[in-house]
C-alpha cells in the first residue's frame, strides 16, 4: 500500500509517522518478525528477510542521502524553525539515523546550521540516555524515589553538563562520547573527539544543551545553582 493512500487514511500523527517510516522506505508492510528466531517456521522467512535486507540498502544508499541533502541546503531561519524529529519521520527516517545523516553533510561546512542541530539532537538525546540510566541506578541502589533524592541527583548532573563539577572531563569523555558511539556511531561525531569537546564548550552549544536538559527533566536554574560545586 503506498505511503500516499496512508496519508488519507491514518489521522493520528503519531501513528502516521510510525506507518510512514515503512511505506516511504518500501512501499510495502515489512513482516515484524523477519531476522528473529519468531520466523523459523515461517515458510516465507528467507523472502521476508530479503525484503528486510533491501529496505535496509535503499534507506542507507538513497533516503538518508537526500534527507542530508535537502537539510545541508535549509537556511538558518529554516532550521531553527525545523522539528527535527516530524521531519525526519516524514522522510521515513528514524532518530537513531541522526549520526548517519550528519555524516552525509560534509565536515568541511563545519558551520552548517543542519550540522550543529543535528549534533545538538545526538548529545542531548544522549545526555537524556545517561541521566535515565542514572535514575535507575540510584533508585536501585538507594531503594527509593525519594522525590528530593532525584532532585539532587538531577542538579548533580546538570552540573556535570556544565562544567561545574570537578567530575566534569570525565564524563564527557568516558560516559557522553561513549553513549554517543554506542547509540549513533563514531561517524556523528566526525571520527574526531576533540571536535566535540572544542564544540560542547562553546556557550551558545552548551546553553542549548542546558536549556533543552532542563526542560526534560523539570529542574530550575535556581536549584542548580544551590547545590553546585
Amino acid at each position: 500500500m503506498c505511503c500516499v493512500v496512508l496519508c488519507c487514511v491514518v489521522s493520528c500523527r503519531f501513528l502516521y509517522c510510525i506507518i510512514l517510516c515503512f511505506g516511504v522506505v518500501t512501499y510495502s508492510f515489512l513482516f515484524p518478525d523477519a531476522l528473529s528466531s519468531f520466523s523459523n517456521l515461517d515458510p516465507d522467512a528467507l523472502e521476508r528477510n530479503e525484503e528486510i535486507a533491501r529496505a535496509t540498502e535503499r534507506l542507507v544508499t538513497e533516503v538518508i542521502p537526500a534527507l542530508a541533502a535537502r537539510l545541508a541546503a535549509m537556511s538558518t531561519y529554516d532550521i531553527s524553525n525545523l522539528d527535527l524529529s516530524v521531519y525526519f519521520h516524514s522522510h521515513g527516517v528514524n532518530m537513531r539515523h541522526l549520526g548517519l545523516v550528519r555524516d552525509h553533510i560534509s565536515p568541511a561546512h563545519s558551520s552548517n546550521p543542519a550540522r550543529t542541530l543535528l549534533l545538538l539532537q545526538i548529545v542531548t538525546r544522549t545526555l537524556k540516555n545517561i541521566c535515565r540510566e542514572y535514575q535507575r541506578r540510584w533508585m536501585k541502589s538507594e531503594q527509593s524515589t525519594s522525590e528530593m533524592g532525584m532532585k539532587l541527583l538531577l542538579t548533580q548532573f546538570m552540573n556535570l553538563i556544565v562544567g561545574s563539577s570537578q567530575n566534569s572531563e570525565i564524563f564527557w569523555t568516558e560516559r557522553v562520547v561513549v553513549g554517543i558511539i554506542q547509540r549513533f556511531g563514531a561517524c556523528s561525531i566526525d571520527n574526531n573527539i576533540e571536535h566535540l569537546h572544542r564544540v560542547r564548550k562553546l556557550p551558545d552549544f552548551l546553553k542549548v544543551c542546558f536549556l533543552t536538559a532542563q526542560y526534560h527533566y523539570s529542574v530550575s536554574s535556581s536549584i542548580c545553582q544551590c547545590y553546585r560545586r
